[in-house]
């Protein structure tokens, strides 16, 4: 929750917020009420990965 409170303040409104599929985001970002906005792939967040 801190982590994406933090991310979300330093770089204002995201149009698409690319996670792994671990739970603990989306209660974060359904905490923060940004859930549209999550996008969960296979190999979307790998260029942050690398």
């Amino acid at each position: 929750m801190k982590f994406i409170r933090k991310a979300m303040r330093k770089h204002e409104r995201a149009d698409e917020i690319v996670t792994d599929r671990l739970r603990s985001y989306w209660a974060a970002l359904n905490d923060q009420g940004a859930t549209h906005r999550q996008t969960c792939g296979h190999w979307l967040n790998n260029r942050a990965e690398n």
